[in-house]
């Protein structure tokens, strides 16, 4: 009978200890957020979330990371900074802002990588939120309006909050938005800000030769006023009436209407570099007028046009 106790107390151990660890694990599946997954950077963990280190800052919008001992070039989601690192054209206003922000948010910090829905790009970059704490870069160069959203679906996830951020930084004229027209739904135009953009300066600076051009006009002008004025004076010395020649003579001093020819060349010249600033709002339009594909350096080609940033646009 002693015996038969002991069994069922023993066989009754093992089934408390069973459930009491049962309970715990419930405990900490409702307190800890994630079921015990570990936490990345401050964050929950969560579905698609990675760890990994900055290695190197590319630009404002491209990063390379170090992730799982591989380095991979991680492209931010959602925005779009101007350009820095296009050899083939100047850099874009508030490019250096946003490389500067970027570099001191990111460079060398360990990082949170949040994925939308692809993987990556045409150019084999990893599609990432990137937060340094609980601080998601991309909100942030947003904030700071030195990123303009860009939308490239699948990869929506936030992009109403972007929009409401974007707003924001528009209304206060924030980095970008300090410049009407630069910054649009299709890229950044850099005509929108000739101040900022060398080679728009280069060519407003010809007028130049058009100064000198009317600085000679009138040096030549003046020699036909003194060619016609002088033999009035020699014929007046023999002719002592002839003083009807010498009336004739303001009808000749009427000669200086030559020197307004130099006044309307001077227009033409300076209307020269407006016809090399050749412009498309979009590809239809380069289309239209033959122009398409344009390449980086030719006549037309913007990034507005240039989708997938490849260098050659309405491809």
């Amino acid at each position: 009978m002693l015996a038969n106790r002991k069994r069922q107390v023993s066989v009754k151990k093992p089934a408390i200890v069973t459930a009491a660890g049962a309970l715990l694990t419930i405990v900490w599946f409702a307190v800890v957020p994630g079921g015990g997954d570990q936490a990345l950077s401050g964050l929950p963990a969560a579905e698609g979330r990675l760890a990994g280190k900055v290695v190197k800052v590319v630009d404002g919008d491209t990063i390379d990371v170090a992730i799982a001992g591989k380095t991979e070039r991680v492209r931010l989601l959602l925005i779009d900074t101007p350009e820095t690192v296009d050899p083939n054209r100047p850099v874009q206003p508030f490019g250096p802002e946003a490389s500067a922000f970027t570099k001191q948010l990111l460079n060398g910090k360990d990082v949170t990588l949040e994925k939308d829905v692809s993987e990556q790009d045409k150019y084999g970059r990893r599609l990432y939120y990137v937060y340094v704490g609980d601080r998601m870069v991309n909100e942030a160069l947003l904030e700071q309006g030195l990123a303009r959203v860009a939308v490239y679906p699948p990869d929506v996830k936030y992009v109403d909050r972007f929009r409401e951020i974007q707003k924001k930084a528009q209304s206060a004229g924030a980095g970008i938005w300090s410049i009407e027209n630069y910054a649009r739904e299709d890229g950044y135009h850099v005509e929108a800000a000739p101040s900022a953009n060398a080679p728009s300066a280069k060519p407003e600076a010809t007028p130049q030769p058009s100064a000198s051009a009317a600085s000679t006009a009138p040096a030549k002008t003046a020699a036909p006023s003194a060619s016609p004025s002088a033999p009035p004076a020699q014929t007046a010395a023999p002719k002592g009436t002839a003083a009807p020649k010498e009336t004739a003579a303001p009808k000749e001093t009427a000669a200086p209407k030559p020197s307004a020819t130099p006044k309307p060349a001077a227009p033409k010249e300076s209307a020269a570099p407006k016809q090399s600033n050749v412009y498309y709002k979009n590809c239809t339009e380069a289309k239209a007028a033959g122009a398409a594909p344009i390449r980086r350096g030719e006549p037309g080609y913007g990034t507005h046009l240039d989708r997938d940033k490849d260098g050659i646009a309405c491809e």
